[in-house]
């Protein structure tokens, strides 16, 4: 709001600089008028009285206008208000606005992103540690099973020999 605000006062600028320039330039001729009427500012700008008193608000405190009720009942621009148009002081203002604005959502949007990245990304990694793991888990049990299997063959083949407890070379007789 306040961006279209800051435009709608450069527009108020450049309608009053206009009336100012001819006015000084002598450019004028019996049907010139001096500054713009509040109606004509409504209609260029497309607001209602309220609207343009939060407007022309902020020009009044800062001397780039100034009220006047000969030929019209309106306003006037100042010399600051000239130079105010001039130097695009209410463009800029929008455009500190919009940085400051960006600059924030910057702020605050990239950590947050780059917390999501890591979160993505250690979930990611933890379930492939874990995928790994089950892996190499798998494979020693299968292996210990494959042990354990050779062991009880053996153990059946010695149990099958006919003489082994009896033929033990080393018993002492």
């Amino acid at each position: 709001m306040l961006i279209n605000i800051n435009r709608k006062r450069h527009k108020t600028l450049k309608l009053l600089s206009d009336s100012f320039i001819k006015f000084n330039s002598d450019q004028t001729d019996s049907n010139f008028v001096f500054g713009v009427s509040f109606s004509d500012l409504q209609s260029e700008l497309k607001c209602d009285r309220n609207k343009l008193e939060l407007i022309i608000g902020t020009l009044y405190l800062n001397e780039e206008v100034k009220y006047t009720n000969v030929d019209i009942e309106g306003l006037i621009s100042t010399l600051k208000g000239f130079n105010s148009f001039s130097d695009k002081k209410y463009l800029k203002e929008n455009d500190k606005i919009i940085i400051n604005w960006l600059k924030n959502f910057v702020q605050i949007v990239i950590p947050v992103l780059a917390l999501v990245i890591a979160y993505v990304s250690l979930t990611s990694k933890l379930d492939n540690l874990k995928t790994l793991s089950d892996k190499e888990l798998q494979e020693v049990k299968n292996t210990m099973e494959k042990q354990k299997e050779r062991i009880e063959l053996l153990e059946k083949r010695t149990e099958i020999l006919p003489n082994h407890k009896k033929n033990d070379s080393l018993k002492i007789e």
